[in-house]
């Protein structure tokens, strides 16, 4: 009969149903409103040695707790001290699993460091992980 507020983080079960002027309820109907307000946390989880115009793979985790969209965009930075040399973005990432991510390098021989970051389907952004390295011989 009127708006109602769902605002609490969790999975939520809305029953509902109409009833005419002569009190006649139709069958119960029901639906989930999901509430996401928990960012996700992002773990780079090894450090990578390769030489240049080869493949590295970097490996990484994404974590995000219940109520989940199960999903997120990833964004991997590499560095060069304070330099971001190559931003790598990733969509449909799942979460709770861990993951890789591949690519020729071609950055010049060095010493880098990357960080992985995840923004869930809710739009909630989770903080860089710790660094790692990444060494180009």
């Amino acid at each position: 009969t009127a708006p109602f507020a769902v605002s609490v983080a969790g999975s939520h079960t809305i029953t509902y149903w109409s009833t005419d002027a002569a009190g006649n309820e139709e069958t119960h109907h029901s639906g989930h409103v999901n509430i996401d307000t928990g960012k996700p946390t992002a773990q780079a989880t090894k450090n990578v040695s390769v030489k240049k115009d080869t493949k590295a793979t970097l490996l990484y985790k994404i974590g995000d707790r219940l109520p989940s969209c199960g999903k997120a965009m990833v964004t991997i930075t590499i560095k060069l001290k304070a330099k971001i040399v190559k931003t790598i973005r990733i969509t449909g990432v799942p979460t709770n699993k861990a993951r890789s991510y591949s690519f020729k390098v071609t950055l010049k021989k060095g010493s880098y460091t990357w960080t992985v970051k995840a923004t869930d389907i809710a739009g909630n952004v989770g903080k860089a992980s710790a660094a790692k390295k990444l060494i180009v011989n």
